[in-house]
């Protein structure tokens, strides 16, 4: 049974002729593409991704670990986890090995994203929980921390009078 190559609009799949679709590993597509492997799981792959999926642009090399701060200060902030290649940020889903980013496939080097993870830990930060003023100070203070920095942090200030002189609370 031939497998074919498709595109979901987020993720490659291959699907065999009765319709059953499964996500190639990262590992996989890139054997096919770039090192010209012609099976999957021991079944024959009809043609290569380069040719069969021309709406994508194919990377030899991964998207690298990065991390988003969102938020206005002095509420706490939020932490995404995620890749960025080319300048642009994609958050990373649990366990996936590979992004599109544009119209361009890039392996993820999941080893990179629980790096990122334990270093954020090291400092008290958990994926899903609020950032603190003092986290971000930390964050933005290290020294080569093992991914890039996507800081979209505000500052929300409190309005003022518009003589400058807040009013008194009675």
């Amino acid at each position: 049974m031939q497998l074919s190559w498709k595109f979901d609009g987020s993720r490659i799949q291959l699907e065999d002729s009765a319709g059953t679709s499964f996500h190639p590993s990262a590992q996989q597509v890139f054997a096919c593409a770039f090192g010209g492997v012609t099976t999957v799981n021991d079944e024959p792959v009809t043609g290569n991704p380069l040719e069969a999926l021309p709406m994508l642009a194919f990377s030899r090399y991964t998207a690298e670990p990065a991390v988003r701060i969102t938020g206005a200060l002095p509420n706490p902030l939020q932490l995404v986890i995620g890749v960025v290649a080319d300048g642009a940020f994609a958050t990373a889903k649990d366990g996936e090995d590979q992004v599109v980013i544009g119209s361009r496939w890039y392996p993820v080097d999941l080893d990179s994203i629980t790096d990122t993870a334990g270093w954020l830990s090291s400092i008290g930060i958990q994926p899903g929980s609020p950032v603190t003023i003092g986290q971000l100070i930390a964050i933005r203070g290290a020294k080569n921390p093992p991914f890039t920095l996507f800081d979209d942090c505000k500052w929300r200030r409190k309005k003022e009078p518009h003589s400058g002189v807040a009013e008194s609370q009675s």
